[in-house]
């Protein structure tokens, strides 16, 4: 028998759209890059390569979203 859990209460956005998101992403690796080229450091640039497949993803599901309503929005 498992216990009942609280349920979690609703969690309020970070960001507005997904561009705010991918702005913010592509500042905070601009800042890593402007710190790798100081210091050189291969953990920086492990950081900086998995910011910017962050922004590849996120820009993926900023076209697969608007895609989405293009095409939605000529089915009606």
């Amino acid at each position: 028998m498992t216990k009942p859990t609280t349920p979690l209460p609703p969690s309020s956005p970070s960001f507005y759209c997904i561009e705010a998101l991918i702005e913010y992403i592509w500042d905070e690796s601009m800042k890593i890059e402007e710190e790798f080229y100081k210091n050189n450091s291969e953990a920086l640039m492990q950081q900086f390569t998995m910011y910017v497949m962050k922004v590849q993803y996120w820009e993926s599901v900023s076209l697969a979203m608007q895609r989405e309503a293009s095409y939605g929005f000529s089915k009606r």
